[in-house]
C-alpha cells in the first residue's frame, strides 16, 4: 500500500491512471488540468472526488493533470486502454438510436457478456453513461444478483439511466424496478431467476409501449461469469425473454463462437471485446466485503448520512413467505389430457410463527403485493429490503432495522432467501 499526499499524475491523451483503494481506506482525486473522466462520467475541475473500497481507472481523450492523495493498494499509469474500441461499440449504438428515432422502432439491446472479473460491469457503465452524454436515457437491467450496481442485494433490476453516474453516490438514490432472487447467485436456482426475469419483463414491455424515448434508446445488459453448464443456459434464457438483439463478448473466443453458432439464423449480432489490463481479479474475501458494503450503504448511505428505522411489527401484521421451486407432481396423478407445470415453475409458500427464529440476521424483502395471493406475489416487484434484529417468540413480534419509519408497502408480505447479516453494527 502507498500513501500519497498532494501527488501529481500528468496523464497524455488517450492514456488512463488506475488505482485501488482497499475497504476501510480513503483516497481523494482532483482533476486540475484538462478533461477526464471515470468509466464515462466526465470528472468536474478541481473538485475533489473520495474513494474508498474501489477499483477504478481515469482516462483522457486529450490529457489531463490530477492531484491525489490518500491510501492507495496499488496504483499506476496505462498506456494502452480499450476506450477506443469502446468508443466504436458506442458509435455504432448511436446510429441505430437515431434510427430508431427516425422510424419510431425500438433501440438496441445489449447484453455484454463474459467470464468473472473480465470488465463486464465496467463495459456496461461506460456505454450507458456515454448514451445519457448524448441524450439517451437507456434502460439499465442488472442480473448480477450478488454486486448489483443499483438494486438491494439479491435481486435482478431495470433502471432508467437518464444521467451519468455519481461517482460518490454511484446511484445510492436510483428508484429501480427490484424483482427478488434472495440469493447472491442464481446457480441452483434458476426457477427463482427465471420467474423474476419473466415479471420483470412484463412491466418493461408496458413501459415501452408507454414511452417511446425509453424504447428507442434501448437497453443495456449487464450479466454474470455465465459462460457454461446451467449458466449459459441462464444467459440464453434471460436473452430469449429480453429480446437481446446484440451480445459484446468480453475476451472469450469459446463464447464468441457458441453465441455465434446458436444466433447463425437469428438477427441478432454478436460482437468481440478485448479485456482491459486494468481488470482486476477479485477475491473471494474482496466479494464478500463488496457485499455486505451494499448492505451498509442500503441502509446507512455511502458516507453514512442514512438513519435507519427499528419497527417492531407483530407476527400477525405481516405475512411471511418464500418463493420456492414448484415440485412436480406424479405423472400417475394428472388429469387425463392434462400438461405438467413447466420444469422452472415456483410456488408461495407461507410461513408460520414457528418459521420467525430461523430469519434472525436474516435479509427479507418487502413486497408491492396488496395480498398474499400466489399469483399476486409473484407478479409483484419489491420495495425494497430489511434486516431482521430481532425475534421475540414470546411476545409474537419481530423487529427489523428498515431504510424509514414509514409503515411497511403492501400487505405487507415479506418475503425469505439465504441472505444473512452477521456483520450488521
Amino acid at each position: 500500500m502507498s500513501a500519497l499526499r498532494d501527488a501529481r499524475v500528468a496523464l497524455a491523451p488517450n492514456e488512463e491512471w488506475r488505482f485501488e483503494v482497499d475497504h476501510g481506506s480513503q483516497a481523494v482525486v482532483t482533476l486540475t488540468e484538462g478533461h477526464a473522466e471515470i468509466f464515462g462520467t466526465e470528472l468536474v475541475a478541481e473538485r475533489r472526488y473520495t474513494f474508498s473500497g474501489v477499483k477504478l481507472a481515469v482516462f483522457t481523450w486529450h490529457g489531463c493533470a490530477l492531484e491525489v492523495e490518500g491510501s492507495f493498494s496499488h496504483q499506476y499509469t496505462a498506456h494502452e486502454t480499450p476506450m477506443l474500441g469502446v468508443l466504436q461499440f458506442h458509435e455504432e449504438l448511436e446510429q441505430r438510436r437515431n434510427a430508431a428515432l427516425a422510424t419510431l422502432s425500438p433501440g438496441p439491446r445489449v447484453m455484454v457478456v463474459g467470464s468473472d472479473d473480465c470488465g463486464k460491469s465496467t463495459m456496461c457503465r461506460i456505454l450507458a453513461n456515454y448514451a445519457a452524454r448524448r441524450g439517451h436515457g437507456v434502460t439499465y437491467v442488472d442480473l448480477d444478483v450478488g454486486q448489483p450496481l443499483f438494486g438491494p442485494l439479491g435481486t435482478i433490476s431495470a433502471t432508467a439511466w437518464q444521467q451519468p453516474l455519481d461517482l460518490e453516490q454511484r446511484g445510492e438514490y436510483a428508484a429501480p424496478l427490484a424483482y427478488w432472487v434472495g440469493r447472491t447467485s442464481i446457480i441452483d436456482h434458476a426457477a427463482l431467476f427465471r420467474r423474476a426475469l419473466q415479471s420483470m419483463r412484463s412491466v418493461l414491455d408496458k413501459l415501452f409501449r408507454a414511452h417511446l424515448g425509453a424504447r428507442m434508446a434501448g437497453t443495456i445488459l449487464n450479466s454474470r461469469g455465465w459462460v457454461d453448464g446451467d449458466g449459459y443456459d441462464q444467459l440464453l434464457h434471460a436473452a430469449e425473454v429480453l429480446a437481446v438483439d446484440t451480445f459484446v463478448v468480453i475476451a472469450d473466443d469459446r463464447l464468441f463462437s457458441r453465441l455465434s453458432t446458436h444466433f447463425a439464423n437469428r438477427d441478432v449480432n454478436v460482437l468481440r471485446a478485448p479485456k482491459s489490463g486494468g481488470v482486476v481479479a477479485r477475491s473471494r474475501a474482496f466479494r464478500h466485503e463488496c457485499q455486505l458494503e451494499t448492505l451498509r450503504h442500503y441502509f446507512y448511505g455511502i458516507s453514512g448520512q442514512l438513519c435507519p428505522h427499528l419497527t417492531v411489527l407483530p407476527f400477525s401484521a405481516v405475512t411471511l413467505a418464500s418463493i420456492e421451486p414448484a415440485p412436480p407432481p406424479p405423472p400417475d396423478t394428472l388429469p387425463l389430457g392434462a400438461v405438467a407445470p413447466p420444469r422452472h415453475a415456483v410456488r408461495i409458500v407461507k410461513l408460520g410463527d414457528k418459521s420467525w427464529p430461523a430469519q434472525l440476521k436474516a435479509i427479507l424483502a418487502v413486497s408491492f403485493a396488496t395480498s398474499a395471493d400466489e399469483e399476486t406475489v409473484l407478479a409483484a416487484n419489491v420495495a425494497g429490503i430489511v434486516y431482521v434484529t430481532q425475534v421475540d417468540t414470546e411476545n409474537l413480534r419481530v423487529t427489523v432495522l428498515a431504510p424509514s419509519p414509514s409503515a411497511l408497502p403492501g400487505g405487507p408480505v415479506l418475503l425469505t432467501g439465504d441472505i444473512k447479516w452477521l456483520e450488521a453494527r
